[in-house]
């Protein structure tokens, strides 16, 4: 339960944030480019159901140091960071061939800067993706939950000083989450590493 809330608020609590502080217009700029990586979030989802019970099974079959379950974690890895490249080509096609689609938001000028922060997201979140996994099928979930309890904290440190420090803009806040994310995949790599050499508990 604990690791579900953290990682529910590491990944959706800036929508509420971002509404709450600057009003639903803002957050409009965040949810468009979204919406065009929904693709990548649907395909990461399907293969993630997937990889989980065969990565359960290599491990069970070679354990969990072995060259096999690491293979098959670079194998998962190669797949959606591959799916990522075509998405980021999808938006890159729509920024520059539907312009209006942006501009309905915000000032396409100005948004450039969000839209790469938020493809920089998606590739982080990406990258944590097949480790997770891993850990989830090898029955891992405490080292889970306590790392999505520490990156949910993290966020909410940052997310606090941007309003003590009165910088409250749309491209602060989607920096924000991107330093959450980078402390998440962080910790989940250095947890995975760990457990894989046999060190976690």
């Amino acid at each position: 339960m604990v690791g579900v809330t953290a990682t529910e608020a590491v990944t959706n609590a800036h929508a509420y944030i971002i509404t709450f502080a600057l009003g639903p217009a803002a957050y409009a700029v965040v949810a468009a480019i979204n919406l065009l990586y929904r693709p990548l979030g649907v395909v990461t989802m399907a293969l993630t159901q997937f990889e989980r019970p065969h990565l359960a099974r290599v491990a069970a079959s070679f354990g969990y140091s072995s060259p096999a379950l690491e293979k098959a974690v670079a194998g998962f890895m190669t797949s959606l960071v591959l799916t990522w490249l075509a998405n980021v080509l999808v938006v890159i096609i729509v920024y520059f061939t539907i312009p209006s689609y942006f501009s309905r938001v915000q000032d396409t000028r100005e948004i450039v800067g969000v839209i790469v922060l938020v493809t920089l997201i998606m590739l982080l979140r990406t990258l944590r993706a097949p480790e997770s996994a891993a850990m989830q099928a090898t029955g891992n979930f405490y080292a889970l939950a306590k790392i999505a309890l520490i990156a949910s904290l993290g966020g909410f440190f940052i997310f606090s000083s941007v309003f003590i420090l009165d910088i409250v803009n749309i491209f602060i806040f989607v920096f924000a989450i991107f330093i959450g994310e980078m402390i998440f995949l962080y910790l989940n790599h250095r947890i995975y590493k760990n457990f894989r050499q046999g060190y976690a508990k």
